[in-house]
């Protein structure tokens, strides 16, 4: 097996695992999907192009091709093996994150600083990180690539030890800790212990960049260097037109969020590790990832669309990152956090006492949990309504983008919270 390996790392141009993604030369990892397997796309693929079919022993009998394919026990297991053996050839360097929130925005900004550096770089794709994703962010990192950041996640205990494995960071970086995932992790301790694991291959040469406010943070475990960053109100001025970190850094972003802030510091933490050059406008025309603190205006309204995926230090900071703007009124439509397991009322209904503090005009919300949010705002005296379809949201919305309003758009991306926005007419 190791002898394959070996040998379809020789020549590799690229992995795919969607036989309608296959160039020339590509090879094609037939894995199990939620509705078919794509061992029954092997013919197709080669058809497109593919040098190599690798499919589960089990089709043996039922695909009809003998020529290049190769039939193995465990597809998934072969391809994160082909990783595993990847990573052990590159001769750059690895950079490995995780956390709860902000992985993939970090991954970017560190990525655009690289980038403004003339460095080669290979950031893993949109949110590639589970065992499929981290894999195929190796085994498709250009050849001449100089640095691979890789982002890990997991929803489940275990998960981050085979990540870390296929990784082995130079540098990891742990954004941020919280209540995520806890229908899988249960706690935030077990969700800190199994981020934490990351650190675990790092050798002392290595460095490890840390959120100070993370919780258990005194537990990690590491040979590497640490080096810690920590955003609080007392240490991070924002003045209008930038964040003044410390007395250390001053950085320009297109939005005022804490969130977004301490990405940019990790991200400059890190440019310092690597020995790369960093200035205050350096984001400045850095875009944020799809669906991530969009600012949007319609009418008399800026809305801030941020439907990618949410828990309970997304929201916050979402909510807080309003408060930056001078608007007369503020709303938050809002949709189910997801996977917080026996948590989730509980989080849900403190979404209202944090709107209330903040002093928000309303919450409109969507969704089998996001209900107590609604439940909670009325019992304190915050106005709310709560919807069973998304096109009475989108009527309100209409009426409310007509105000001087801050709007904020945010839920799990099970939710599809954007779809709101979808044919509102701008009447300005």
């Amino acid at each position: 097996m190791n002898e394959l390996i070996d040998k379809i790392l020789e020549n590799l141009k690229a992995v795919k695992i969607n036989s309608k993604e296959i160039e020339k030369g590509d090879i094609f990892v037939a894995l199990e999907g939620e509705k078919t397997h794509g061992a029954y796309f092997c013919k197709s693929a080669l058809e497109r192009g593919a040098k190599l079919c690798i499919l589960p022993e089990e089709f043996k009998d039922k695909v009809n091709l003998k020529d290049k394919v190769i039939f193995v026990k465990s597809t998934l297991n072969f391809l994160m093996e082909l990783a595993r053996k990847k990573r052990e050839k590159f001769k750059g360097k690895v950079i490995g994150i995780t956390g709860t929130v902000g992985k993939t925005t970090f991954k970017f900004m560190l990525s655009h600083i690289m980038n403004k550096n003339n460095k080669k770089n290979y950031p893993s794709p949109k949110s590639y990180n589970n065992f499929i994703g981290v894999s195929l962010t190796f085994l498709n990192a250009p050849p001449d690539s100089e640095y691979i950041i890789a982002e890990a996640g997991i929803n489940k205990e275990g998960e981050m030890e085979i990540l870390s494995d296929i990784i082995k960071p130079d540098i990891a970086i742990i954004t941020k800790i919280g209540p995520g995932h806890l229908e899988g992790l249960k706690s935030v301790s077990k969700v800190a212990e199994e981020k934490f694991k990351l650190a675990k291959n790092i050798s002392s040469e290595g460095y490890l960049v840390i959120n100070k406010n993370a919780p258990f943070v005194e537990e990690v475990k590491t040979k590497a260097k640490i080096v810690y960053f920590e955003l609080d109100d007392k240490n991070v001025f924002w003045d209008g037109e930038k964040f003044t970190y410390n007395g250390e850094f001053e950085i320009s972003l297109n939005v005022p969020s804490f969130g977004m802030m301490e990405n940019a510091i990790a991200a400059f933490k890190t440019a310092m590790i690597l020995k790369l050059e960093t200035y205050k406008d350096i984001f400045l025309d850095f875009k944020f990832p799809d669906l991530r603190m969009e600012i949007i205006r319609y009418n008399n309204a800026l809305i801030i669309l941020d439907s990618y995926n949410a828990n309970p230090l997304s929201m916050e900071d979402t909510i807080k990152t309003g408060t930056f703007f001078k608007k007369k009124e503020k709303y938050l439509f809002m949709g189910d956090m997801l996977e917080l397991g026996e948590y989730s009322e509980i989080y849900h209904r403190e979404v209202a006492r944090l709107l209330k503090s903040k002093n928000y005009n309303a919450v409109f919300t969507f969704g089998k949990d996001s209900k107590f949010t609604s439940e909670e705002a009325q019992k304190i005296g915050l106005y709310s309504i709560h919807y069973k379809n998304k096109d009475k949201m989108k009527e309100k919305l209409s009426e409310i983008i007509k105000r001087d309003s801050l709007v904020i758009v945010k839920g799990s991306r099970k939710m599809e919270m954007e779809k709101i926005l979808e044919g509102l007419k701008d009447d300005t």
